[in-house]
């Protein structure tokens, strides 16, 4: 049973943004709302398709997006990536939909 984003997201995750550039790289930003005052506002890593485009590799710290994710929408204005995953044995979900900010 996937666990509801709700349920798996503090609110301080929430207001939290996502940068995909060109060069692969990509940023996450906290937000204005950062789930503890030592954490970092921003951390970097890389992204990669696969041959045919229909994952995405993303190296990001400390992300529920990190590692490979099936890309279900990939437009000018929509990216939307699903990923099941397990950490310490606990298995989840992650649906996301990135649009232009």
């Amino acid at each position: 049973m996937a666990v509801p984003s709700s349920l798996f997201l503090q609110d301080c995750d929430k207001d939290d943004f996502y940068k995909f550039n060109t060069d692969k790289t990509a940023i996450v930003d906290a937000g204005p709302t950062k789930c503890s005052p030592s954490d970092p506002q921003t951390e970097s890593g890389t992204w990669a398709f696969n041959s045919n485009e229909t994952k995405l590799t993303l190296m990001l710290p400390n992300s529920a997006l990190n590692g490979d994710a099936d890309i279900k929408e990939l437009s000018a204005t929509t990216l939307h990536l699903y990923s099941s995953q397990s950490v310490s044995g606990t298995a989840y979900t992650v649906d996301a939909t990135f649009v232009p900010n």
